[in-house]
């Protein structure tokens, strides 16, 4: 199991990290439909609350890339 924090809530204290990871585990499209769409989300490890993933939706729904 696995939260989500909205990348608008995380990423004051943790974005760069984050979208650097994301953007070496996805290829240019999914990075791109990642920022652009309205439901980015960090994926993150209840039990310390690590950052192992991205998702988002586009047009094929909900899209989910773990990177840890």
């Amino acid at each position: 199991m696995y939260i989500e924090f909205a990348l608008h809530h995380y990423i004051g204290d943790n974005g760069d990290e984050v979208l650097n990871e994301a953007r070496a585990a996805l290829d240019g499209t999914d990075y791109a439909n990642y920022l652009n769409s309205e439901r980015a989300a960090i994926v993150v490890n209840p039990h310390n609350l690590a950052p192992v993933g991205v998702s988002w939706t586009d047009g094929n729904g909900i899209q989910n890339r773990f990177f840890r």
